[in-house]
């Protein structure tokens, strides 16, 4: 090493031997340990900790609390706004709808009015009214109402729609309305010889006391005083099936429009694309079925249908023996009634029969395993 350079390593190394030598340095590290330890078991430090730890317990608790009660308070909000049907409601609704699937509007409204007597906050109740009076002609009525239900934001799109369909009929365009795109499935409303009425003509005394609408007459509406000609009814009905694109009605009625102005290619492609958006699997034929089904498994019948009247029976009929007859463990003329009843029902709709909860127990059966096999096939 030169000279004069000091040699701080082997300073270093000498204070770390006199350190380890020195006897009365590890009795001041031992003390200086113990005085900490003493200073963090002093009372006031563990007083300190055992209240910050509740305070955080607290404000956490609080917090996940407040969070549950914000999540539910959504659904119980929606609960409690909701108005369920009452018993004798449901009566009357449930005939009301039998009226219209039978072709008595007028039966129907006068059942929808006394719904609105009994419950008036009823949701759908005037739109209900609305639609059924314009089917039977109270333009009126029907005009009312669907301002009702504007003003009460339920059904808003389809009372614009609605609306647009009245100013259609009142204007002599007949054929606007031949196909209601509101009315879902095989039911529809089918407005006839009304052009001929004078505007805002009644058939008769209303069947809705014009007392239940007395507040829509004094309320402004969103809709009221709008008029619509055949352009806006159509731009009307694009913008219901922008905001509704499985609903096939809709399509329906603008292909109507279309072919009442001559377009009818433009009116096949929108029959095409209605068709494209039926779903025949939630049709009258295979609801009607399932409720016969549904009723043989509630109260089986003793006896199978003859084969002999195989020809006479209805499509559901068919498909009711059928069940019959597995049930009492004839599975050959089971067969025979699904071949049948494959003859009578679109195939969709068959094999949408076919899965119906009703067989289940009976497709290990290998007779009725082959045939499934086949029809599938």
């Amino acid at each position: 090493m030169k000279p004069g350079v000091p040699d701080n390593g082997g300073n270093v190394e000498r204070r770390r031997r006199s350190r380890r030598s020195d006897p009365s340095h590890d009795v001041r590290r031992s003390a200086s340990r113990k005085e900490s330890k003493k200073e963090l078991l002093n009372p006031v430090y563990i007083g300190l900790l055992i209240v910050g730890g509740a305070v955080l317990f607290i404000l956490g608790f609080a917090t996940g609390q407040k969070m549950l009660t914000r999540n539910e308070e959504i659904p119980q909000q929606s609960i409690k706004t909701i108005i369920f049907p009452s018993h004798d409601s449901e009566t009357l609704l449930d005939a009301a709808f039998k009226a219209l699937s039978e072709g008595r509007g007028r039966d129907a409204l006068s059942l929808f009015g006394k719904v609105k007597e009994l419950q008036p906050a009823l949701a759908g109740i005037d739109y209900l009214i609305a639609k059924t009076a314009f089917s039977a002609g109270d333009n009126p009525l029907a005009k009312t109402a669907s301002q009702r239900s504007v003003g009460v934001k339920e059904y808003v799109d389809e009372s614009a729609i609605l609306l647009a369909q009245i100013q259609g009929v009142m204007s002599g365009l007949d054929c606007l309305i031949t196909a209601n795109p509101l009315v879902k499935g095989d039911i529809r409303s089918k407005i006839l010889g009304q052009s001929s009425m004078a505007p805002d003509e009644h058939l008769g005394d209303s069947l809705v006391p014009s007392s239940q609408y007395q507040v829509a007459n004094e309320e402004a509406s969103p809709l009221q005083g709008i008029t619509y000609s055949s352009g806006e009814l159509v731009l009307a009905l694009h913008r219901y099936a922008a905001l509704h694109p499985d609903d096939a009605g809709t399509y329906c009625m603008l292909a109507e429009i279309e072919r009442f102005q001559g377009h009818y290619g433009s009116a096949s492609e929108m029959f095409h694309r209605a068709l494209l958006r039926c779903d025949p699997t939630r049709g009258w034929e295979v609801i009607s079925c399932k409720e016969a089904l549904s009723r043989i498994q509630d109260a089986p019948a003793s006896e199978v249908p003859s084969l002999s009247e195989i020809t006479s029976m209805s499509a559901s009929q068919v498909m009711s023996a059928a069940l019959m007859a597995l049930r009492q463990g004839d599975d050959q003329d089971a067969i025979l009634f699904f071949e049948r009843a494959a003859q009578l029902y679109p195939s969709q709709i068959f094999h949408e029969l076919l899965r119906d909860a009703s067989f289940d127990e009976f497709r290990k059966a290998p007779i009725l395993k082959r045939f499934l096999r086949h029809t599938e096939s």
